[in-house]
């Protein structure tokens, strides 16, 4: 079976069948008649909203309407919002049973779905459509519909339009707002046109750089300059400071601006003279003076000045002189939503390797390689070890073709992680942006592979024999298993420990030198998982932005380091803002997910950069550096995280390098939502010589900052606690946290963080109906992978404040995935694209629960509606033709609800 965007590592069975980061565990079988109780929370996403008339299935009939823009939804910054838009009636092709035309399920007109939001300057409104049915409608299958986003002239009003997007495909749009205040977005199905389709609306969750231009006075820029493009050259006599000339030649004034030059007729390079900024100025001097120093003055002025030029109708844009310097800072757009780079000091590492010549093997579900993110950093030598046509998909078994034909596509995700291209550009960069990628796909469409597939995937890799006719060109350095199996489940009926063959795969591995990482499970278990817990091998926990456990990483004495992993909905770091890791899928597209499979490539990636460096190092030093603590933060417990978070400064200072003295700051950004009021700022110095923070300050009185008790040393470095008064705080605003600092003794410009706050929480969270549902084991386990599945059992989950509950009262013993989905559309299908959607214990990453001999009442899990961004929302430079490669429902396998289902609104 396949899923969309993946329930993925479907679980781990006693078979030796390994999923990608899986770990499940449970007790063992029991041949008892007798029945247990299954129970636990479901934890949505805050600020999760459903579609106020999205159809309810209980009686196939609009609920309320949000059609007129005084009928507006109002929703909270930020939002995910899930609906359902159609221009047409009709039938879905296949009826509740599975049949065409014997039950059929009919769906309604619902053109339009107005919403109102508050909305910060530079924030994005991004939908993703997806196509409701399965096999299509009896009124055809025609996506046409827009997005469009209206300044509000009241509340009950619609302005002028700000911009739109027509959708006539399955992709990801999205549009940005340049100014602050209330906005109406509009979703317009067209009329006797558009069928049934899902959407997710995201309100964003961070200003986007994208958006509004807003230089701040620690950029670097020459005081007192600026670039201008005029709209047209020969009419600029009316900037004229004197009026001489009706053209501005070389030397002329302008403006209270001297021309230094033209700058090739692209645009022209200007020089304020002092005496009119501080004339022009003059009366802003007394908010400043005492405050700024003089260079900070001068900045301020010039950023001034330049705002005011670009209010002029006839300049194109006015900007400052920017200063460059040769660093390896790259210039992917995204690059600013990556928090888990910063967090390993990566920025300085790239300043002496970037990977370049090392080659990572990611042992997964295989690969998008079409992903406009990847460019040359994939291997020719990638290969299909799946044997199984039923897990493979392809209709054949191995072969040289490494792509993934799931829709998980998990796989490319730990893939980018390690080494999507930087300074392209586009999208992301990877930890180690310049390595090569070996794509080896061993995990099948539901994302689990067996003991043999990935065993001769890890020979391979090492240039060893498998069964690829032919080894590598260049066997890898390091080798990425971003699966598992629980020991409970690896053990024999002797008690003796399974999985000898992979065992013996890895000694071989390792026996050339290579760097094996793995995931340590998301279980939140202290049972080993496997193969992360074998001799050699390095086991990666995950932690979340505050630097401690994700809640749920596993832990034990076998972990060696830990790693960004993000954290879940049901933790009280959750805050809407970092919590997961960004990374490729397909095409043009990216997403967050969470999970020590996310964790694990960031420690491949940091051992690429050092095998950049060092083409000797092998294993056994990589894990002496672990182990010595000189490579890694010291975060104690080792138990969570063996020898501490990697850091990839100190990664490369081991080997010699020398690392140029900076002040690291993470976040570099701060977001405070919902119930969200606190949060931490990590100063470091990862160079050898002098960082002195002489004061860390809010510019809002509604903002404190205090440095953390025992947390800072002598030079002002550590850690810092931010604390938002709620009762001051604006509902939607922004304020920035002010670092002044000296590098050897040397005054440096103070270093801005941008802080910003969403209160404007409307209404309780929800997804809307929610439907928990059981899946036999050996129902999964089709010849037919792509089928739908049938559903074994399921219940309505019941919210109350915010979360779910759900209880099966009586579940026969076996081995159960547990799931759980809405069914926007009304089609009894449930897991389809657009859904809210959830799996124990991580939706990419689910594992077999045992009923065995007792009631289970701790199967807590997450439930949200997937967002998703395109390149072209992430800066790049247009939306690429293969974007129209968005998985749609017809490829995945959703899972049909039982039709006496009770369909009741939680």
């Amino acid at each position: 079976m396949s899923c969309l965007f993946g329930r993925c590592a479907l679980g781990v069975v006693v078979a030796l069948s390994l999923s990608a980061c899986g770990s499940g565990g449970g007790s063992a079988s029991s041949s008892s008649a007798e029945s247990f109780s299954l129970s636990g929370t479901i934890y949505i996403e805050p600020e999760s909203a459903v579609d106020a008339d999205v159809e309810r299935r209980y009686n196939l009939s609009l609920e309320s309407a949000n059609d007129t823009a005084a009928t507006a939804q109002v929703l909270s910054n930020p939002a995910t919002v899930g609906g359902y838009l159609s221009g047409t009636t009709g039938e879905y092709y296949e009826d509740v049973f599975g049949n065409t035309g014997v039950i059929p399920v009919p769906f309604e007109t619902d053109t339009r779905d107005i919403y109102s939001v508050e909305l910060l300057a530079g924030q994005q409104v991004v939908l993703s459509v997806f196509r409701a049915s399965n096999l299509g409608t009896t009124a055809g299958d025609t996506i046409d519909l827009n997005l469009e986003v209206y300044e509000a002239e009241d509340s009950v009003t619609k302005g002028v339009l700000v911009d739109e997007r027509a959708f006539s495909s399955a992709v990801t749009q999205g549009i940005t707002v340049d100014t602050d205040g209330r906005y109406f977005i509009e979703l317009v199905a067209q009329a006797n046109v558009a069928t049934p389709v899902l959407y997710t609306l995201a309100i964003g969750q961070s200003t986007s750089a994208s958006g509004a231009a807003r230089p701040q006075i620690n950029a670097p820029f020459v005081p007192g300059e600026v670039i201008v493009k005029f709209k047209d050259a020969t009419e600029v006599q009316g900037f004229s400071h004197n009026r001489q000339s009706k053209r501005a030649g070389s030397g002329a004034t302008i403006q209270g601006m001297r021309e230094v030059k033209n700058i090739g007729g692209l645009a022209r390079h200007y020089r304020f003279e002092r005496q009119h900024m501080q004339r022009a100025l003059a009366f802003e001097q007394a908010p400043v003076a005492g405050m700024l120093s003089q260079t900070q003055q001068e900045k301020w002025q010039t950023l001034a000045l330049i705002k005011s030029l670009r209010e002029r109708d006839d300049v194109e844009y006015a900007e400052p002189n920017y200063l460059f310097k040769a660093a390896a800072a790259p210039n992917d757009p995204a690059y600013r939503l990556q928090w888990n780079l910063p967090l390993l000091e990566l920025p300085s590492a790239w300043d002496r390797s970037t990977g370049l010549n090392a080659v990572v093997a990611v042992v997964d579900t295989g690969i998008d390689a079409n992903h406009e993110d990847f460019g040359d950093n994939i291997s020719s030598d990638g290969y299909d070890f799946i044997v199984s046509t039923s897990l493979s998909g392809d209709g054949n078994g191995p072969d040289s073709n490494p792509n993934d034909e799931g829709d998980s596509f998990h796989g490319a995700h730990v893939a980018g992680i390690v080494a999507a291209q930087g300074n392209n550009g586009t999208g992301i960069a990877g930890v180690a942006y310049d390595a090569t990628i070996m794509p080896l796909r061993a995990l099948g469409i539901d994302g689990t592979g067996t003991l043999a597939d990935i065993s001769n995937a890890i020979l391979y890799a090492a240039g060893l024999a498998s069964t690829a006719p032919a080894p590598p060109a260049q066997p890898a350095d390091v080798i990425n298993l971003s699966l598992g199996i629980s020991e409970t489940d690896l053990r024999l009926d002797n008690g003796q420990l399974g999985g000898q063959t992979m065992q013996n795969a890895i000694n071989a591995a390792l026996g050339q030198g290579v760097i094996i990482v793995a995931a340590a499970g998301n279980s939140a278990s202290s049972v080993p998982n496997y193969p992360a817990a074998y001799e050699g091998v390095v086991a990666v926990s995950s932690v979340n932005d505050r630097r401690t456990k994700s809640n749920f990483s596993n832990y034990g004495d076998y972990i060696d380091v830990a790693a960004p992993g993000g954290t879940s909905y049901g933790s009280p770091y959750y805050d809407g803002f970092q919590d997961g890791v960004l990374s490729t899928i397909y095409a043009n597209e990216y997403t967050e997910l969470a999970g020590t499979s996310m964790a694990t490539p960031h420690v491949a990636g940091v051992a690429a950069l050092m095998k950049s460096i060092d083409p000797t190092l092998d294993n056994v030093r990589f894990m002496q550096a672990l182990n010595s603590g000189e490579i890694t933060d010291n975060l104690g417990t080792p138990l969570f995280y063996g020898n501490g978070l990697i850091n990839a400064a100190k990664a490369l200072t081991w080997l010699g390098e020398s690392i140029d003295t900076v002040l690291n700051v993470f976040p570099r950004t701060l977001n405070f939502s919902g119930a969200n009021t606190s949060g931490i700022l990590y100063l470091s110095n990862p160079g050898a010589g002098a960082v002195t923070v002489s004061s860390v300050s809010s510019e809002a009185n509604w903002l404190e900052v205090n440095p953390q008790p025992g947390g800072v040393n002598g030079a002002g470095l550590g850690e810092y606690a931010l604390s938002v008064n709620i009762t001051s705080a604006p509902q939607n605003g922004t304020t920035n946290v002010r670092i002044a600092y000296t590098l050897d003794g040397i005054p440096q410009d103070d270093t801005i963080v941008p802080v910003y706050v969403a209160q404007t929480v409307t209404e309780d969270d929800t997804v809307g109906a929610l439907y928990v549902y059981l899946l036999r084991k050996e129902d999964v386990d089709e010849a037919e992978p792509e089928a739908a599945i049938t559903v074994f059992d399921s219940v309505n989950a019941v919210k109350r404040n915010g979360e779910y509950t759900y209880t099966f009262p009586a579940v026969p013993p076996g081995q159960y995935f547990l799931e759980a989905s809405t069914d926007n559309d009304g089609d009894f299908f449930v897991f389809d694209a657009g859904e809210a959607k959830g799996a124990y214990p991580l939706l990419y990453e689910s594992s077999l629960i045992e009923i065995s001999n007792r009631d289970l009442s701790d199967r807590d899990f997450d439930v949200a509606y997937l967002r998703f961004v395109s390149g072209a929302q992430l800066g790049a430079s247009s939306m690429s033709a293969s974007s129209q490669n968005q998985p749609t429902p017809s490829s995945a396998a959703p899972r049909r609800l039982p039709p006496q289902h009770a369909r009741q609104a939680p």
